[in-house]
Protein backbone atom coordinates (compact mmCIF):
# COMPACT_ATOMS: atom_id res chain seq x y z
CA UNK A 1 0.00 0.00 0.00
CA UNK A 2 2.77 2.43 0.96
CA UNK A 3 4.78 1.61 -2.16
CA UNK A 4 1.74 2.25 -4.33
CA UNK A 5 1.15 5.66 -2.76
CA UNK A 6 4.83 6.51 -3.24
CA UNK A 7 4.75 5.55 -6.92
CA UNK A 8 1.56 7.56 -7.47
CA UNK A 9 3.13 10.58 -5.78
CA UNK A 10 6.26 10.22 -7.90
CA UNK A 11 4.28 10.02 -11.13
CA UNK A 12 2.19 13.07 -10.17
CA UNK A 13 5.36 14.99 -9.33
CA UNK A 14 6.91 14.01 -12.68
CA UNK A 15 3.80 15.14 -14.57
CA UNK A 16 3.72 18.44 -12.68
CA UNK A 17 7.43 19.03 -13.34
CA UNK A 18 7.07 18.36 -17.07
CA UNK A 19 3.97 20.60 -17.25
CA UNK A 20 5.73 23.49 -15.50
CA UNK A 21 8.79 23.01 -17.72
CA UNK A 22 6.64 23.06 -20.88
CA UNK A 23 4.76 26.16 -19.76
CA UNK A 24 8.02 27.93 -18.84
CA UNK A 25 9.49 27.13 -22.27
CA UNK A 26 6.25 28.29 -23.89
CA UNK A 27 6.30 31.63 -22.04
CA UNK A 28 10.01 32.15 -22.82
CA UNK A 29 9.48 31.27 -26.48
CA UNK A 30 6.37 33.41 -27.05
CA UNK A 31 7.26 36.84 -25.69
CA UNK A 32 7.29 39.31 -28.60
CA UNK A 33 7.19 42.40 -26.38
CA UNK A 34 10.44 41.52 -24.56
CA UNK A 35 13.40 41.78 -26.98
CA UNK A 36 16.25 39.30 -26.53
CA UNK A 37 19.62 40.91 -25.85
Amino acid sequence: MKKRICSVLLSVLAILASCSLCSACFFIWYQPEIPQK
